[in-house]
């Protein structure tokens, strides 16, 4: 049986009294969606890239710079936390109940690891259901000249961590959560606090998209999916049927829905 051992991640710590713009850069270098935050060597917290596209446009952060903020200033505080023994279905449970991206791994009372969504998705090489079954079609698409305030606003409301981009009904890109932090943080390094509340409007989707994102067919079996998001380091994948046309997006998020 699957259990969390078989899935955790060494854990990247952050002190938290180090910059968020630390964090973020950590981030990146390793490709990494969440970080563990340490006082004097001992864990007291999480950060990860959704709390942080909460938070970074909050009117407290809008008036200060990056540079100035701390880690604890986006830190989920008693994370909860759970055994290396525990199974990768209990483990998926947690996380969609209690709408999270990563869970500790706690032995002996010390961090041993993370799980986190992108490692289950090893897990998720085991599912042979085909993709239709598990994609949502309801999904928002967006336009290249959309605002990026109302993308954020979007993926917050309603807990999307990726979106097409559509332009005279054609798929012409993806926009993820970590696309919207990164140009954000631009934003902020590059424009004076007293412009950002006007200049904030000019960003749109297409300064942050990924352009003529891969595919995968209606039929695809989910594993094949979840190599795919592997590989590519990739939060979602837009699905297409026979003809190319549109049909929806499978998000990191529903394979691991599936895991239950």
């Amino acid at each position: 049986m699957a259990i969390a051992r078989d899935f955790m991640v060494e854990p990247i710590k952050i002190d938290k009294d180090q910059s968020l713009v630390l964090a973020l850069d950590l981030m990146e270098d390793n490709n990494l969606s969440c970080l563990a935050v340490v006082d004097n060597g001992e864990v007291i917290g999480l950060i990860t890239i959704r709390e942080i596209l909460k938070r970074i446009w909050s009117e407290r952060v809008r008036l200060t710079s990056l540079s100035s903020l701390y880690v604890t200033s986006v830190m989920i505080d008693n994370p909860i936390t759970i055994s290396p023994s525990m199974t990768v279905s209990e483990i998926a449970s947690i996380l969609i109940k209690h709408d999270l991206c990563v869970l500790p791994v706690v032995e002996n009372g010390s961090l041993i690891g993370l799980v986190t969504e992108e490692s289950l998705l090893r897990a998720c090489l085991r599912i042979d259901d085909p993709v239709d079954i598990i994609l949502q079609h309801d999904y928002p698409k967006i336009k290249p000249e959309d605002k990026i305030l109302y993308v954020r606003g979007l993926m917050i409301e309603r807990n999307f961590s990726v979106l097409p981009v559509v332009k005279n009904g054609k798929i012409i890109g993806l926009i993820s959560d970590v696309d919207v932090v990164k140009l954000i943080r631009l934003f902020y390094e590059r424009v004076p606090e007293k412009y950002r509340r006007m200049r904030i409007r000019y960003l749109i989707v297409s300064d942050a998209m990924r352009r003529a994102p891969p595919k995968i067919t209606l039929g695809t079996p989910a594993s094949k999916a979840a190599e795919f998001m592997i590989n590519e380091n990739s939060r979602g994948i837009i699905v297409v049927d026979s003809r190319g046309e549109f049909t929806g997006v499978l998000q990191l998020r529903d394979l691991i829905k599936n895991l239950i």
